[in-house]
């Protein structure tokens, strides 16, 4: 075990540093001095810093590494620590590349949390990450001669993470809603709407999504391509920002901004999510079904011609009516009903337009004609597996749910209610 130095944590002697493998080469010439230094948080630790102390551990006979106060984390991340320091201090003093452990002071500037450890064991070699965003900094003060600038080499079969990439994933929440849109499908994509047209009208449901598989995109017991905001809510479980990962994939930002949101909420269209309203939805409880249509996305759904003025004038007509009505009490109902109703039924026509296959010809479409439904659409951007339905009371939505296999009722989410993992068929 490495000696770890601090005055308050007990130290032990360091112990004969192992042989380096015949196999770990040197990546550069070797050249005095001979001791090699690396500091950081590694909060927590991963494989990532082992292999990082492995590269530097070629270039020295002797290295130190110095680990970040608790209080440093709390200025460079903003969190606190996930493990303590002397706690840090001592799983590093257990890596075999490690020939000793420093803990820093709380009073270096935290990207110099080496300085005084550096003046202490000096002269030394101060091994640091070609991605390090205060490279410059560190050669002010060490000298170009003293610095040894390391490429990121993931370690062999493992996934790389970075600390913060971990700590995103232990507080990665276990279940979030879904959503539903009732209009402005593709006015939420950048590159398709970037001069900011139109309005985008969707809610937060329940049941929810709860990851079920980390090895695919598994999620409670429907199919990926649902049209629900599945991609947007397995990258939250997963820790990953859904903004990112969905623009990745071609889509908008409106599944993770409603999931995070929740409510019954109304944007602008753009590229960007500005919230103008939203109300719990509460007017349309017992009111929504969504059901599979058996139909799963054609290729290069983004890539067919849309009219997008045409698609934003519409919603223009469409928005009023519900911002008027959406904080309203029960005797609203109706007039939302009928601002909503009609924008699904626009949006549907534009589907159709688009080649989707018309939802009276699946198995439930017969059902949704005898259930007096006042609107159906597919949800999403159209060519998913999921279609909503809105039903003017909840016996007709209970009646259809039950004999729809695929059919299951969904509710309005207001953050801090009950939130139910999505059903197990």
């Amino acid at each position: 075990m490495a000696k770890v130095t601090n005055p308050e944590f007990p130290s032990e002697p360091p112990l004969q540093a192992m042989p380096v493998a015949d196999t770990m080469r040197p990546i550069v010439e070797v050249v005095e001095p001979r001791i090699g230094m690396v500091s950081g948080c590694f909060d927590p630790l991963h494989a990532g810093h082992i292999e990082f102390f492995a590269q530097a551990k070629r270039l020295c006979n002797e290295l130190i590494v110095v680990c970040a106060h608790d209080n440093t984390l709390i200025r460079v991340k903003g969190r606190l620590s996930s493990v303590p320091q002397r706690e840090r201090a001592y799983l590093l003093s257990g890596i075999k590349h490690v020939d000793r452990v420093v803990l820093a002071n709380d009073h270096d500037p935290a990207y110099m949390n080496f300085h005084q450890a550096w003046t202490r064991y000096g002269p030394c070699r101060l091994v640091v990450n070609y991605d390090d965003p205060h490279i410059q900094a560190k050669v002010d003060v060490v000298g170009i001669d003293r610095i040894a600038i390391m490429p990121r080499k993931p370690s062999p079969g493992i996934q790389a993470v970075s600390s913060s990439m971990m700590v995103q994933r232990l507080q990665a929440p276990k279940i979030v809603p879904l959503r539903v849109d009732f209009f402005g499908g593709w006015l939420d994509v950048a590159n398709k709407n970037p001069d900011g047209m139109g309005y985008v009208c969707n809610m937060a449901i329940t049941p929810g999504a709860a990851l079920a598989s980390t090895a695919t995109q598994d999620i409670g017991a429907f199919p990926e391509k649902s049209g629900l905001g599945t991609s947007a809510a397995w990258a939250m479980l997963n820790g990953h920002d859904p903004y990112h990962f969905d623009k990745a994939h071609g889509c908008g930002w409106q599944d993770p901004a409603v999931i995070e949101e929740t409510g019954l909420c109304v944007w602008h269209g753009g590229p960007t999510a500005r919230l103008i309203s939203k109300s719990s939805g509460e007017l349309l409880r017992g009111l929504l079904a969504v059901f599979d249509t058996g139909v799963r996305e054609r290729e290069n759904i983004a890539g067919l011609s849309r009219n997008i003025p045409v698609t934003a004038s519409h919603t223009m007509s469409l928005v009023l009516d519900v911002l008027k009505n959406m904080h309203g009490v029960s005797g609203y109902v109706m007039l939302l009903l009928d601002a909503l109703a009609r924008g699904m039924h626009t949006t549907y026509k534009a589907q159709l337009q688009e080649g989707m296959r018309t939802l009276a010809k699946t198995p439930a479409g017969r059902l949704i004609t005898q259930r007096n439904a006042r609107a159906v659409k597919y949800l999403g951007a159209g060519h998913g597996g999921y279609a909503v339905v809105l039903f003017t009371d909840s016996h007709e939505r209970d009646m259809f749910v039950i004999n729809v296999p695929s059919a299951v009722a969904v509710e309005p989410y207001l953050r801090g209610g009950e939130l139910l993992p999505w059903p197990v068929r």
